[in-house]
């Protein structure tokens, strides 16, 4: 009797410590499409090409672990650690990061297209030629982050801190960057045709070569900016603080073609008039941006204006284009 209680007792205890344990099912790594992983020790581990997608991977201990190629396609990862882990080319699309570990952790080249990552820290991770299209990145810390070549189309970056980072050769269209934070980051040769910059803090900041086409920089501050070669054909500026900013080369009224006469005008044009016209100046690299070139024309045509510069605030050291005339609605400060 004694050993037979004896027998039931050790049973019992098994079944709860199998209970309680973090196994994986069978074949998992590497393919774990759809399991609940939540809770689970795979720190330094090769997963590579593993197939995480649309997993629970909640609380998952991913540290130090290499997941290059491998898909995590709406894989809930919150509350995840995912320190010094690699996800080099990795599929992460529309995947939840929220408070997440992410310290030393590596993007580069990974799709991230619609990934939730709002209000995390990424001021040590590596996300050069991400892409982030539709990403959510609303107060999110990408201080000194470089994200040169970086895709982030129509991604919300809505009160993020930006401050010194490197988006050169972005392409950030359509972007919400609304209240943001870029100090002194560098834009050079970036795209942000018709992106949200409303009160955007770009004090410092390098835009050189860069194309706002459309875009609202209502109230944003551009002190001391360095705005050379940028373009802002139908840019709303209104109420921008240029003081200091170098806007040498830059293109603030809207060009027009060589046969143009005094009285020409982009509004009477249409069909492959219009589209003729507009392709004979320099704004032919806005409108071949892949997210404008389908607009209408009773789209574009709204657009084909002089920047917006009512109430714009500059000072004797701002450096306008040559032969560039202010207007008389400027606010002239010191």
């Amino acid at each position: 009797m004694r050993r037979l209680r004896l027998f039931w007792f050790f049973l019992l205890i098994a079944i709860i410590i199998t209970g309680c344990s973090n196994t994986l099912p069978v074949s998992c790594p590497p393919n774990c499409n759809g399991y609940d992983l939540s809770g689970n020790d795979l720190n330094d581990q090769f997963l590579t090409e593993a197939n995480f997608s649309k997993s629970k991977m909640h609380n998952v201990n991913l540290q130090n672990s290499n997941l290059s190629g491998a898909r995590l396609i709406e894989t809930d990862l919150e509350n995840a650690n995912l320190n010094n882990a690699i996800f080099i080319g990795a599929n992460l699309s529309f995947a939840n990061l929220q408070n997440t570990h992410l310290d030393g952790v590596s993007f580069n080249g990974a799709n991230m297209r619609g990934v939730e990552l709002d209000r995390v820290n990424l001021i040590s991770a590596k996300m050069r030629g991400v892409h982030l299209q539709e990403a959510a990145l609303c107060g999110t810390d990408l201080n000194g982050v470089d994200l040169s070549g970086t895709e982030m189309e129509y991604a919300n970056l809505c009160g993020a801190i930006l401050i010194g980072a490197k988006l050169d050769g972005a392409k950030l269209s359509f972007a919400n960057f609304s209240g943001a934070n870029l100090q002194k980051a560098s834009i050079t040769g970036s795209i942000l045709n018709l992106t949200d910059l409303k009160g955007t803090d770009m004090t410092q900041v390098d835009a050189s070569g860069s194309m706002f086409f459309g875009a609202n920089l209502t109230a944003s501050i551009l002190r001391n900016a360095k705005l050379t070669g940028a373009n802002f054909i139908g840019a709303n500026l209104s109420g921008v603080d240029l003081r200091d900013a170098n806007l040498l080369g830059a293109t603030l009224t809207i060009p027009k073609p060589d046969y143009a006469t005094d009285d020409f005008s982009y509004q009477i044009l249409s069909g492959n008039d219009l589209k003729t016209a507009l392709m004979t100046t320099s704004l032919r690299k806005p409108l071949e941006d892949e997210h404008i070139a389908s607009f209408t024309e009773v789209r574009i045509k709204p657009l084909l204006n002089d920047a917006n510069l009512q109430g714009v605030i500059y000072n004797d050291q701002t450096i306008w284009p040559i032969d560039f005339i202010i207007p008389k609605f400027a606010i002239k400060q010191k």
